[in-house]
């Protein structure tokens, strides 16, 4: 039959029956899958641009769920047209291969187009977060929209009557939701780890491709010239993607302060050799050399963890010989590996056993770049591989000098070691006489933030020691707090004395250790009120990102 103007009405599509609609709940659930695998892809990824302060993980979060709620909108709509609904479920899916690939070639961007903005605009922090978070629109709301867009596709294929409405929409997110499961786990626990975060992201985007192959077979309709012309799209973003990597020292937040300008960030890359790197559930790992210096350093995920620099290599040998200074420590426990400098400088003391507890497995054989296998030969150190506190709940010892340099406080992943709780439960596992040394970057922070940190520190160690270590007579640095279990303190003359003699024959007779000389900044009466940063209100999380982005802001160029 033909209409009025002669032409022959458009072929209603079918509804799927039996075993298509089966299919397309199966391809639903292996669609959220995918979803899945790229959040944790991206997360990751962008949190070697952004770093993963708490303000970058909730704009990305966000970004994701706006992304999912504009097209659960967007395909509602569509949906309540008259189309061929399997056919737009599988130009979705071809749409979310397409964009997972094109999302590696931004994030490679990210990068150059933070450190411009940052540089040209000169944004208050609040501005500069809001950018990070238009970044992360931009890298996402494109899949993340057409993922949200499946759902009301996938239910009014599936949906044949509304007596039988509930069940069939339970099963298909009962399906999806699976999906995202196995999803997350993959991605988290096996692809990364085996295949790094551009390897996952290209298997989520084939996934993709390959539900949006079987939907068009399945629905026996010829593929349309968009089709083709997104295909060919598509093996061309692979083929750049593949060649286009990301230089292992990317200029994330945490360090594009460090430059004046991308160009001298590049030629700085440029002559960095990598001796090492991999990557795993915890982070992007990854050791270089400087080709001019030969210093090397330590990169976990966004940071630079340690380095072989005379200033770091005293940095980390006080965070051992600086308590150790206030009595016996047959029993030391060591928190944090990195480059086992700290563990080193307790091995040459004279004490029983060394334990060192580290979250990510990937820093024991990072550490041998720096120290060889000196402190893998030596019988009284034990590796822990576990989180810190989980570690000091469980198990049952004690000891004399527990010492504690975790990752920057920028981390909201760190931020559990920096609060009351912890310095309470560390103050449990000391013995009678015990001294916990917890570090502080003061350069990091305000001085309101050391203030408040010397606060909470001070509720479980009253009369703490406050110490700092200028090697050029800064104002700032890497900040010790002391706590002695039973309140007592060897004078403070004698403390320095001792130390920096050590220092000395080690060869880093640089610098002064002093007491903190800023007792206006410590001044009693902030001590005693005002708040403190625990595990419910944990505001160093906070404040340490937004302070960082204030100090770059007022830096002025040289």
């Amino acid at each position: 039959m033909s209409d009025r103007t002669g032409k022959k009405p458009k072929e209603r599509p079918q509804a799927p029956t039996g075993w298509g609609k089966t299919a397309i709940v199966i391809a639903f659930g292996i669609s959220g899958a995918a979803a899945l695998i790229y959040e944790v892809a991206w997360t990751r990824e962008l949190s070697l641009v952004f770093s993963s302060t708490v303000y970058a993980v909730s704009m990305m979060l966000a970004a994701f769920m706006s992304g999912l709620a504009l097209g659960g909108y967007l395909g509602g709509r569509r949906a309540d047209g008259d189309h061929d609904h399997l056919r737009d479920f599988a130009v979705v899916e071809l749409g979310i291969g397409v964009f997972g690939f094109a999302s590696l070639l931004l994030i490679r961007a990210l990068p150059f187009v933070q450190f411009e903005l940052f540089r040209s605009l000169n944004p208050p922090p609040a501005a500069f977060f809001g950018l990070q978070l238009v970044m992360s629109f931009l890298v996402m709301l494109g899949p993340t929209a057409l993922m949200g867009a499946t759902f009301p596709l996938v239910s009014k294929l599936s949906v044949d009557s509304l007596g039988g409405v509930g069940r069939t929409i339970g099963n298909l997110y009962s399906a999806n939701n699976f999906g995202a499961i196995i999803g997350s786990l993959a991605g988290g626990f096996a692809l990364i780890p085996f295949i790094g975060v551009s390897g996952t992201v290209v298997t989520a985007a084939c996934i993709n491709v390959a539900v949006a192959i079987l939907l068009l077979v399945a629905n026996k309709r010829r593929p349309s010239a968009l089709v083709m012309s997104t295909l060919i799209i598509l093996f061309l973003l692979i083929d750049v993607s593949i060649v286009v990597k990301q230089p292992p020292m990317t200029l994330s937040f945490g360090i594009m302060n460090r430059y004046k300008s991308y160009d001298e960030y590049r030629r700085a890359a440029a002559s960095k050799k990598v001796l090492w790197s991999t990557e795993n559930e915890y982070s992007r790992t990854v050791v270089y050399e400087d080709a001019a210096s030969k210093q090397r350093s330590l990169i976990n995920g966004s940071l630079i963890e340690g380095a072989d620099s005379l200033g770091d290599r005293v940095t980390t040998n006080l965070l051992s010989l600086l308590p150790a200074a206030y009595g016996k420590a047959d029993s030391v426990l060591v928190v944090g590996l990195g480059t086992s400098l700290t563990s080193q400088a307790a091995l040459s003391l004279p004490v029983k056993h060394v334990t060192t507890v580290e979250i990510n497995p990937a820093m024991r054989t990072a550490m041998r770049y720096f120290g060889g296998s000196a402190v893998e030969r030596d019988p009284r150190w034990k590796l822990v591989t576990t989180d810190a506190r989980h570690y000091l709940q469980m198990d049952p010892g004690s000891f004399d000098l527990i010492t504690s340099e975790p990752s920057w406080p920028l981390s909201c992943a760190v931020s559990p070691l920096f609060t009351r709780e912890f310095f309470a439960l560390a103050k449990s596992r000391l013995t009678d006489d015990g001294v916990f040394c917890q570090w502080i970057p003061w350069y990091l922070i305000k001085d309101q933030d050391l203030t408040m940190m010397h606060r909470t520190f001070e509720s479980e160690f009253p009369g703490s020691k406050v110490w700092i270590f200028s090697v050029d007579g800064s104002s700032n640095g890497d900040v010790f707090f002391i706590g002695s279990r039973n309140g007592r303190y060897v004078a403070d003359e004698v403390i320095r004395d001792s130390v920096q003699s050590q220092l000395s024959a080690r060869g880093m007779g640089v610098g002064e250790l002093i007491p903190f000389p800023y007792p206006r900044v410590l001044a009693s009466n902030d001590t005693k009120g005002g708040p403190m940063n625990t595990d419910d209100r944990p505001l160093l999380e906070f404040r340490a990102p937004w302070s960082l982005a204030t100090m770059m802001r007022e830096m002025k160029p040289q």
